[in-house]
């Protein structure tokens, strides 16, 4: 893992790209592998910059790291200039939207998504369940909880929050962000402020803080089509998600793959895994969110294996796509929702053929979580001091050879 602990004083802005309209790169080598099956985990500390999210009602989700800067102590700036560390993050705004009366916290219902978009319609369930309110600010930063690095059961994992160190958090919704429709984007931004003189704080877990590498956002620019839309394969990865996964079952034997409620622990929301497929369509969504999504399907390729999907609590996890030479491989928007069925005692069903979709970054949804990552500042000037910030296209590449 590329990382540093030299950034003193300095922010490391987030990295911001523009790609062309519609003009994906798809020569980046493609592995099939999936959340779902089981077996495709992130080996502990291999990929900490994908993170458990949890929002204010405990509804639990995935968030990938975008941006990281070092704050000075306002009373001693000379003598502790890296006293606070900031981290912002990527995830859908679905995660972090509080439910109505009625919902319930982490239903596969929430983000169910149906196979079909040909009829224009969502399932009534994919936000229908969330609050619509756009809040003060202050009301928004408390819609995040917690952030958890590496999987649950890991002894080298951990959990922030205000009680080891966090002191400063900042929330930016979807609302206003797509560009069509209700303007409604299933994206947000969440950032933390911790005090890593916090004595509750490791020196291993402050190691894995300093090494973090932010990766490189990007927006997609829309451009006016006839929805559903098929489209040239586009390969993608999502390097680390938490959610649910499954396996076959022979008890089950109308689906391909079904989620365990409580058991095998392998299953159950907290274990790191990573994905890999193609974007085959995109999509315009219609119910509580309004975008343009990419859409993708659980597939079982001859010769090659499972490309595969996501399930509750991969929401928010990064997708990857290849940006260019110039560019590098990008952070292009979150994983949003997915087609499952849910089955008798809590458990989850899902077939081949049934389809993911993620929401891949407006101008206005990229400009706006970028900004307010480099304005989540503690208002005093800051110390002048020399500091190194890593190219976290570098660093893409380099992670992602570790992971295979």
């Amino acid at each position: 893992m590329i990382g540093s602990s030299l950034a003193l004083g300095r922010r490391c802005a987030p990295a911001f790209a523009v790609l062309a309209a519609m003009a994906f790169v798809v020569a980046h080598v493609q592995h099939a592998y999936a959340i779902v099956p089981v077996g495709t985990t992130v080996a502990s500390g291999d990929y900490d910059e994908a993170v458990r999210i949890t929002n204010s009602q405990g509804s639990r989700g995935t968030a990938t790291l975008f941006g990281k800067m070092y704050e000075a102590d306002p009373l001693n700036p000379a003598g502790n200039p890296a006293r606070y560390l900031d981290l912002c993050f990527l995830t859908a705004d679905h995660v972090l939207r509080p439910l109505l009366p009625g919902g319930i916290v982490n239903d596969p219902d929430n983000d169910s998504y149906p196979g079909s978009s040909s009829s224009g319609q969502d399932s009534p369930q994919y936000g229908g369940f969330l609050d619509p309110a756009v809040q003060p600010q202050a009301v928004l930063n408390g819609y995040l909880s917690s952030v958890g690095f590496r999987s649950v059961g890991d002894p080298t994992g951990f959990t922030l929050s205000a009680a080891n160190g966090v002191v400063a958090k900042k929330v930016v919704m979807g609302d206003g962000l797509s560009g069509v429709g209700n303007l409604r984007i299933d994206a947000a931004f969440a950032a933390i402020r911790v005090d890593l003189n916090n004595p509750a704080l490791t020196a291993a877990q402050k190691a894995v803080l300093n090494a973090l590498t932010p990766e490189q956002i990007a927006a997609q620019p829309q451009v006016p089509l006839p929805y559903p839309q098929n489209i040239a394969p586009v390969p993608f990865s999502i390097e680390g998600g938490y959610g649910l996964s499954g396996r076959p079952d022979p008890a089950i034997p109308a689906y391909d793959y079904v989620y365990h409620a409580g058991v095998p622990a392998d299953e159950q929301y907290g274990v790191e895994r990573y994905l890999d497929n193609n974007w085959t369509r995109f999509v315009q969504t219609q119910g509580f969110y309004n975008y343009i999504a990419s859409q993708w399907s659980l597939q079982n390729i001859p010769g090659v294996g499972v490309a595969g999907v996501g399930l509750s609590g991969d929401s928010g996890a990064g997708m990857f796509i290849d940006g260019g030479a110039a560019v590098g491989p990008v952070l292009i928007g979150p994983l949003t929702a997915g087609q499952m069925d849910k089955l008798a005692a809590g458990n989850v069903g899902l077939k081949f053929g049934y389809t993911e979709i993620g929401a891949p970054l407006t101008l206005a949804a990229a400009g706006t979580f970028a900004n307010a990552c480099l304005s989540f500042t503690i208002p005093v000037p800051e110390p002048t001091t020399i500091g190194l910030c890593l190219s976290s296209i570098a660093a893409i590449v380099l992670r992602r050879r570790s992971r295979r």
